[in-house]
């Protein structure tokens, strides 16, 4: 009975294993390719690879190695992957680069499609190994390892925006902005191997040609850019993020940054011509494309936290609309302005009040502050008019005031993320710097660093102060710009014209100088009012004149304070 019992047991288990096999074969049956040379679908695991495209028949060829070594580990890719891992942070801290290259070989074949490895070993090949080199081109070398390391990962993934992302980022910010910057771009412009490479990738990389007609960094880094945008643009989420050491996110990929790149590597491009020179036509045409691509930029659909979608350069156009709607909510309520301000002012403060009928320019910074907070309170809010609406027109008013209050609340979120870009401040830095006067204000200054450079101190002066007042034009139209980055760098370059006015004994600053606001702002060291002493060092002399009928002596004392008084002259 118990042997009969056993055995029924078994053919039961052996049926239910037979059974499984069949959903087991629906789900991993492989692709076969067929007699006629066509690809069967395969399983649904396979059908969700090749929908994926991270099938390896969707990269042209198959990679027995790859294949071998999954097939090797028996299920424990895992922790073979974890102890290459191990193995590759031990190189890299032994500085053995073959062994590294070698190791990071193998992870990549055990996880083709984990995106991670091809994150943190490119940027670990192109920013922390290369920097362990002296020679510039040993470091330039290990800089395009890590992007040769990261394009083999974009033919494993293609459907991966942030590994296109982060070649169009390595390109740039690597080789654009490292300390070195100077060396790679040369080095970059002149390297016929990688251009060929690139151009494997199908990368437009002759439509990213700069002044010279070679390839640029910069422009080759956006068409990467441009790529990862295709993608998403196609429906693929956004997804990558780079963990350092201390599981800390670094570069999380949202849609505001994500997008703000391309852009914001042709003003890059623009900046680094002028730098070499091109302040001609040539940098004018950059600064214009910067600038349609940024307001194309301002004009596409950014998905927001707050649940809804905005366009970075549609707030003034919401503000005015809200403004518009609360005009004609306040025209439905004869008299209701006047009764809102009215409440709203007596719950001001009286200093509040005082600091805010204080003329603009003597107002301290306590006043400045209260005023602007008085001033906000004053504002007539959409609530305020939903509670003094006519009985017949409620209906009417609460539905016009929730489309303002949407209104607002979407202009108040334009406001805030236009600040994680600072957009409104390349907007109008794109603007100026196509003028003319930027132009030639730029061009004066690389002339007088060019007489710097042969010690040509008249070149150098008469450069330095037609610049002056070309940047002058400037900050008079666009005060906000004495407060930038350009400010910072003309603060450097007046310091050099101060140097070369002390070797014509001349006082700085020298009559008529337009840029005083500026090293005011700027300039913590800088004091227009302790100009020069001469004046007082002459009194001396004067009162030394009056007892001439007396002996020689007092003389020869008096000239003891001439030799002190120019002493603070040297200073």
């Amino acid at each position: 009975m118990i042997a009969n019992e056993s055995f029924r047991r078994k053919i039961i288990y052996g049926v239910i294993i037979a059974g499984l096999l069949i959903p087991l074969y629906v789900i991993s049956r492989p692709a076969m390719r067929q007699a006629d040379g066509e690809l069967s679908k395969g399983g649904v695991l396979a059908q969700m690879r090749v929908e994926n495209k991270i099938a390896q028949t969707n990269l042209g060829d198959i990679d027995p190695a790859s294949e071998t070594m999954k097939l090797a580990t028996l299920g424990m890719k895992g922790i073979a992957a974890n102890l290459l891992w191990e193995r590759a942070n031990r190189y890299k801290r032994d500085h053995d680069w073959d062994s590294l290259s070698a190791t990071l070989n193998q992870i990549t074949k055990l996880q083709p499609n984990f995106i991670s490895v091809w994150q943190f070993q490119g940027w670990n090949l192109a920013y922390n190994v290369s920097v362990e080199f002296d020679d510039y081109r040993s470091r330039y070398h290990w800089v395009t390892r890590g992007i040769d390391f990261l394009r083999e990962g974009t033919r494993y993934n293609p459907e991966e925006p942030v590994l296109f992302w982060e070649l169009g980022w390595t390109f740039g910010h690597k080789v654009g902005k490292a300390d070195e910057y100077v060396q790679y771009r040369r080095l970059f412009s002149e390297d016929e191997d990688l251009h060929n490479r690139l151009r494997e990738d199908n990368l437009m990389i002759d439509d990213a040609l700069g002044p010279e007609g070679k390839p640029d960094n910069w422009l080759v880094g956006r068409e990467w850019f441009r790529q990862a945008e295709e993608i998403v643009d196609r429906g693929v989420p956004i997804r990558g993020r780079l963990v350092g050491d201390n599981n800390t996110i670094k570069r999380g990929k949202t849609p505001l940054i994500f997008h703000s790149h391309p852009p914001k590597w042709l003003i890059s491009f623009a900046e680094a011509i002028e730098e070499e020179g091109y302040l001609d036509e040539r940098a004018r045409v950059a600064w214009m494309k910067a600038d349609d691509a940024w307001t194309d930029y301002g004009s596409r659909d950014i998905p927001t936290t707050y649940g809804f979608s905005i366009r970075l350069n549609n707030g003034e156009n919401l503000r005015n609309q809200a403004d518009e709607l609360r005009a004609e909510m306040l025209a439905m309520m004869p008299g209701a302005r006047e009764e809102i301000l009215k409440i709203k002012r007596a719950q001001i403060h009286p200093e509040a009040i005082e600091a805010m009928e204080t003329p603009w320019e003597e107002r301290t910074m306590e006043q400045s502050s209260m005023a602007t907070m008085a001033e906000r309170s004053l504002s007539i809010q959409f609530d305020d008019l939903l509670q003094r609406a006519p009985v017949d027109k409620q209906d009417e008013v609460a539905r016009m005031v929730r489309h303002g209050k949407r209104m607002e609340a979407t202009a108040d979120a334009i406001d805030n993320y236009r600040e994680q870009v600072n957009y409104l401040y390349w907007k109008l830095r794109c603007e100026i710097e196509q003028q003319q006067t930027a132009i030639n204000a730029r061009k004066y200054l690389y002339a007088a660093e060019e007489a710097y450079e042969i010690a040509d101190l008249e070149a150098m002066r008469e450069n330095y102060e037609a610049a002056w007042d070309e940047w002058a034009k400037i900050f008079d139209e666009y005060p906000v710009m004495m407060e930038d980055t350009t400010a910072e760098d003309l603060v450097d370059a007046i310091a050099r014209y101060r140097w070369v006015l002390s070797q014509f004994e001349e006082d700085f600053p020298p009559p008529g100088f337009k840029l005083t606001k500026l090293l005011e702002l700027n300039d913590p060291n800088f004091n227009p009012n302790a100009v020069q002493p001469e004046q007082d060092t002459e009194q001396p002399e004067q009162d030394t004149e009056q007892p001439e009928q007396d002996t020689e002596q007092p003389e020869q004392d008096t000239e003891q304070p001439e030799q002190d008084t120019e002493q603070p002259e040297q200073e």
